[in-house]
């Protein structure tokens, strides 16, 4: 699904852009329903983009019910989406896999701390979370950097080297295979 041109994002940042709208009235657009189809038929994976809560939920409810396997729920604690833990937790138990991101608690501006980090992996479960850099733009500091940053911030809010590597690795590969821890 669309990120920075999502309707949720252009709305959240009132650019006043142009943008890319997944659903209205609460319900996923015609053409949404026939990607999500596409998705299933080649057994591919649905990221949620910067949608908005409710259409993460939306997405990922429609998602099951078409057969998706793989849903990765975007960066949900990014300042433009800012899903609540309870609505991370309900698209876990739906089979979404929740992705925390450097990016979110890495900047100067940032909103979201490393001990909110923790406390919503520690809730929704670290079997349904991925860890990611997010590093790669030129803005950003290296990958090695960012994910010394997280891992060193999430070990400090009582996470184990056995849950990041849950979520660094393990979690990850299953998106790429046909399994699931």
């Amino acid at each position: 699904m669309p990120t920075l041109d999502s309707e949720n994002e252009i709305r959240q940042n009132k650019s006043g852009q142009p943008f890319v709208r997944i659903s209205r009235d609460g319900r996923l657009l015609p053409e949404v329903l026939d990607m999500l189809d596409l998705i299933a038929k080649h057994k591919l994976i649905l990221s949620t983009g910067h949608s908005s809560p409710e259409e993460i939920l939306l997405l990922t409810r429609e998602a099951k019910k078409r057969g998706i396997e793989k849903v990765l729920a975007t960066n949900p604690m990014y300042w433009a989406i800012g899903m609540r833990v309870e609505q991370m937790a309900e698209a876990a138990q739906l089979g979404a896999y929740i992705e925390f991101t450097y990016f979110s608690v890495g900047k100067p501006e940032a909103t979201v701390t490393m001990e909110d980090y923790a406390n919503a992996i520690k809730v929704i479960g670290p079997k349904h979370c991925i860890l990611s850099s997010c590093s790669g733009q030129g803005w950003m500091p290296i990958h090695t950097f960012a994910w010394q940053e997280l891992f060193r911030g999430l070990q400090k809010n009582g996470l184990t080297n056995q849950e990041l590597d849950l979520m660094a690795k393990t979690n990850p590969a299953c998106l790429d295979s046909n399994e699931r821890v």
